[in-house]
């Protein structure tokens, strides 16, 4: 089953993930993790809308607790819940697009290459 954050649409919890890998690529890289982050907030806003401002609250404070959770959603996914890698940048993005590819199985239902594996009968011979 895809892990799915609660109150997200399956879309939503599938572009979070990208989102990690894409930001452990740009900081492996060398380039800003920060503004990439900045810009994907951007996109979200643009493709989810703003949320809802409560009644007495300023749309500048919903904004910024907005993107603080969704920026620290994509850090734990990038991140495998903790503050720092404890492994290869590149080794945990393989990790996530594995996770990516089995979620993309169970939501819509067509196995990734190599995802099924097949067993040889073993053969019994008597002697």
């Amino acid at each position: 089953m895809p892990n799915i954050r609660p109150g997200w649409m399956p879309k939503q919890s599938i572009y979070i993930r990208i989102a990690a890998i894409e930001f452990l690529r740009v900081g492996h890289t060398g380039h800003r993790g920060q503004a990439y982050l900045d810009m994907f907030f951007e996109e979200w806003l643009a493709a989810h809308g703003i949320p809802p401002v409560p009644e007495g609250s300023n749309l500048d404070d919903v904004l910024n607790l907005y993107k603080a959770r969704l920026v620290s959603t994509i850090r734990w996914h990038a991140f495998a819940g903790s503050g720092k890698l404890d492994v290869l940048p590149a080794t945990r993005i393989r990790s996530l697009k594995s996770r990516l590819k089995r979620d993309l199985f169970f939501l819509w239902d067509s196995p990734p290459q190599g995802f099924i594996k097949v067993r040889k009968p073993s053969s019994a011979t008597g002697s």
